[in-house]
Parts: structure tokens; C-alpha cells; sequence
């Protein structure tokens, strides 16, 4: 091996020549090293590897690559045959006072560019991964990127995802604490899933609107498919048309800037408990009605000798009811109408039998919900009842 020395007033430089690899060491008088650097580069970094590097930075590596081939700008690799000891191929770690610390940070942004015809230099959209894990081989317990927070920390998340680098603020312990849209292309689990309700934050709380029942009911539910690049297959879901539900429940939508509606289903449920709630006390009010022995058909004519509607026996009911009506014998043409609680008819039941009769619905024909009923005769409304399906 031969050695060439350089001096001069700031720069102290030494070259390394072999058969095999051509390789240039500078060390400069403040202690600096760069390797694979040009005459006129000064390092910059106690380190500098490829370039010149940055002046807040103890090593700094640059590398360039052709497609020939998986590229590392920094390998490393570690191979041990001891189990009870921790591994670790890269480990950063920051200890201090600073407004920002960073044990590993990650950056990668793509500079591809398309050429005629629509296709990518590297034949296709390029993919671009800050950080990225792959773990395996382990019979459990296999963590592509793993995070945690200090169990002497009051506040934090072991992870954070965040979009357009607003971290928000946050209260409490986190695994995982997501600032912005937030999507999971399989399935997801949990044992309980919670709405943000900081005591601190509410301005007050009031009951929902009365007509929520009459807006629930009114809500319409779908079934669609739902495919993602990641699947091969598309796979069938059920919703709320989300349509109906902005205009029904506007503060339950959110509409992005392409003007895809998306549902909040998780503060929906304390208006579906208020339904439930409704429908009880009217089952009660039925029940209760009944109980005192609300006058039917069965009790004779009416005293007036006018046409009559009566309750539906059993009410609720959940498989087949009995409507009874009175129609005088003069009456021209008769029929019970039945609408659902937004007014829309849903079946008419044309009468022929006069004095004392009765119709029975099948439940089987309607979905469980409650319903209102009418005798309309000759062109004249009777008079309307409530009826209850249940399932």
C-alpha cells in the first residue's frame, strides 16, 4: 500500500490507494473525517461518508444507486446466538434538554417523474416508507415497528400519526394517538371504543330532539361492496345511506374535499338508545291502554251507528295482529291504510264485510318498527291508531 500526504493551512488530507478499491480519507484540523469526498468538500459532520454532510449531524451518509437492485444508504446487520440478551441491528437514543427529540427519524420523498406514454421510470407509482419494519421467525410476539411510552410519563403515545405534521394536543396515555383522518382497510377490533369527552371542553349538555325516533325510523339502510388494492376480492358490508343521514343528521357526516361522506356510526348510538327508549314508553302507553280495556269491535256497534275503527289485538305484536272496524251498512267503499311514521303508505286493505268485522296483517310483510293505521270510508278518514312490529 502507498500513501500520499496533502498539506495545508486548513485542511489536512490522506489518501489511500489499493489494487483493488480506490478510497479517500480527509481528516481536517477540527477533528472532522470524510470519506469518499472530492479535493475542494470540506466534511461537515464529524462523519461524512459520500458528501459533505451537515454541520447539526455526528454521521452523515449519502449513497446513489441504479435499479439494478435493493439500495442502502446505511446496513446493518447482527447475528447472535444468545437468547436472553436484546438485540438491537440499529438503536437510536437522545438524552437531554430540547424541543424536539428524536431517538430514529425517517424521511423519504420520491423525485420519479413520468416519461411519455404514462409509465414511471421504475415501472410503476413509486412507494415511499419513512420508516419500515418487517419482523418474523418468532414462534410469537413479532413487531415490525414497535412503540411504547415510559410508564413515569403522564401524557404521550407510543405512536403517532399525525397529517400535514399537526402533532394536537393530547391528554392521557396513548398506544396509539391518530391526528386526522384515520382509515383501516381490514377488519377492526376492540373491546370498547370511546368518544372524546373532556369535561373540560364540553359547553353544555341538552336532550336530543323529540322527532329522533321519526328520523331514525326514516334512515335507510344499504348493503354494497367494498373492494381495496390490498384485496383480491370485493367484500359485501352494510351501512346507512349516507346521503339520508346528512340530511337527517348533518352533524353525523363529514365530507372530504373529493366528496366522500363519511358516517360517524359511533355518536349515532345514543340516538338509537333514545329511539328504543321511545318505543318502550309507547309500548308501555299500549300496553297500559289495553289493560284498562280500550273498547273493540267485539263490544258491539258503536252508539252512534257511525263507522268505528279499534285497536289492533295483540299490540305490539311480532307475527300476525287483528284490526277491528265497524262499517255501517250503507257504507259505499271502506279500506285501512297502513304508513309508516313518516306518512308514506305502505299497504292498503280494501273492506267488504259490514257491521262488526275484522282484518288481520301479517307481520311478516313490514320490518319491525312502529306504524300507523286508518279507516278511511266513503272518502271520509275515521280515524288512525298506532300499531307496533316487533321481530
Amino acid at each position: 500500500m502507498k500513501a500520499k500526504i496533502h498539506f495545508c493551512s486548513a485542511l489536512l488530507t490522506a489518501c489511500f490507494f489499493s489494487m483493488h478499491v480506490g478510497a479517500q480519507i480527509k481528516v481536517i484540523n477540527t477533528g472532522k473525517v470524510g470519506v469518499g469526498l472530492a479535493d475542494t468538500i470540506v466534511p461537515l459532520s464529524t462523519l461524512s461518508i459520500g458528501s459533505a454532510g451537515q454541520n447539526n449531524a455526528k454521521l452523515s451518509v449519502y449513497g446513489s444507486g441504479s435499479p439494478s437492485g435493493n439500495q442502502y444508504g446505511i446496513f446493518s446487520h447482527m447475528n447472535m446466538d444468545v437468547y436472553d440478551a436484546s438485540v438491537y441491528s440499529v438503536a437510536g437514543k437522545c438524552s437531554g434538554l430540547s424541543l424536539y427529540m428524536t431517538g430514529v427519524y425517517g424521511e423519504a420523498i420520491s423525485s420519479g417523474t413520468m416519461i411519455p406514454g404514462g409509465i414511471m421510470r421504475s415501472f410503476t407509482y413509486p412507494t415511499t416508507y419513512g420508516v419500515y419494519g418487517i419482523a418474523g421467525g418468532a414462534m410469537r410476539d413479532n413487531y415490525g415497528i414497535y412503540g411504547t411510552i415510559q410508564s413515569s410519563a403522564s401524557t404521550g403515545a407510543g405512536v403517532l400519526g399525525t397529517i400535514n405534521g399537526t402533532d394536537g394536543l393530547m391528554s392521557g396515555r396513548y398506544a396509539g394517538y391518530f391526528v386526522g383522518q384515520t382509515r383501516v382497510a381490514g377488519a377492526f377490533t376492540a373491546l370498547s371504543i370511546s368518544t372524546y369527552t373532556n369535561p373540560f371542553s364540553l359547553r353544555g349538555s341538552s336532550d336530543a330532539d323529540n322527532d329522533i325516533p321519526d328520523k331514525i325510523l326514516s334512515l335507510r339502510p344499504i348493503q354494497y361492496q367494498l373492494g381495496d388494492t390490498t384485496m383480491d376480492e370485493w367484500l359485501t358490508h352494510y351501512g346507512l345511506d349516507a346521503q339520508v343521514m346528512k340530511r337527517l343528521f348533518p352533524d353525523l357526516v363529514q365530507e372530504d374535499k373529493a366528496g366522500c361522506i363519511s358516517i360517524n356510526y359511533v355518536e349515532l348510538i345514543p340516538l338509537l338508545v333514545q329511539t328504543v327508549q321511545a318505543l318502550s314508553a309507547e309500548v308501555e302507553e299500549l300496553k297500559s291502554a289495553n289493560r284498562q280495556n280500550v273498547p273493540s269491535y267485539k263490544s258491539g256497534m258503536p252508539d252512534n251507528k257511525q263507522a268505528a275503527l279499534f285497536q289492533n289485538t295483540p299490540n305490539p305484536f311480532s307475527q300476525n295482529t287483528t284490526i277491528g272496524y265497524y262499517l255501517p251498512a250503507d257504507t259505499r267503499e271502506a279500506a285501512i291504510h297502513v304508513y309508516d311514521m313518516s306518512g308514506g303508505e305502505i299497504a292498503a286493505y280494501s273492506l267488504t264485510s259490514y257491521g262488526n268485522s275484522e282484518l288481520t296483517i301479517d307481520g311478516g310483510t313490514f320490518r319491525a318498527g312502529m306504524y300507523l293505521y286508518a279507516l278511511i270510508a266513503d272518502g271520509q278518514l275515521i280515524d288512525t291508531k298506532q300499531m307496533i312490529l316487533t321481530k
